[in-house]
């Protein structure tokens, strides 16, 4: 848990658009780039998805760091820490300083979190897809054991 928040809660806005910017910034990431093939149009961004994927990391910014202003705001009103993810963070920069780990660091670190962790299931999800449409017997035990569910 990294927020201390039910993540899954479909009635949340918050949750809502939290997933909404990780799919758009997973969507743009993943689409091909011809400045990855012709570093010459780089500074130009022939197909614009550095602009479009500007708003999304904003919006995931801001998302996170009002996550970080609240958990702040409740550490200083006395309110019981919570042990989670970003707790543990906070402990840690107040334990050690900033030096050691500032509220930037842990804002870009909790982006990493959350969109490499998306990126890793996905990835792990389609490589296995594509082994079991390889081996059919494995797809057909596959779609056996899951009959019984």
């Amino acid at each position: 848990m990294i927020f201390s928040a039910d993540v899954l809660d479909p009635n949340s806005k918050e949750v809502k658009e939290l997933k909404d910017l990780i799919l758009r910034i997973l969507e743009l990431v993943g689409k091909p780039n011809l400045a990855d093939f012709f570093p010459i149009l780089k500074p130009f961004d022939p197909q614009g998805i550095r602009r479009d994927i500007k708003p999304a990391y904003d919006g995931l910014h801001s998302l996170i760091e009002n996550n970080i202003d609240r958990r702040m705001k409740q550490r200083a009103s006395g309110i019981e820490r919570s042990g989670d993810f970003l707790g543990a963070l906070l402990d840690h920069s107040e334990q050690y300083g900033p030096d050691e780990l500032d509220l930037p660091e842990v804002r870009l670190l909790l982006m990493d979190l959350f969109i490499g962790g998306t990126d890793a299931t996905t990835a792990t999800i389609e490589w296995a897809m594509a082994e079991l449409l390889h081996n059919p017997e494995k797809m057909a035990k596959v779609k056996q054991e899951l009959k019984g569910f």
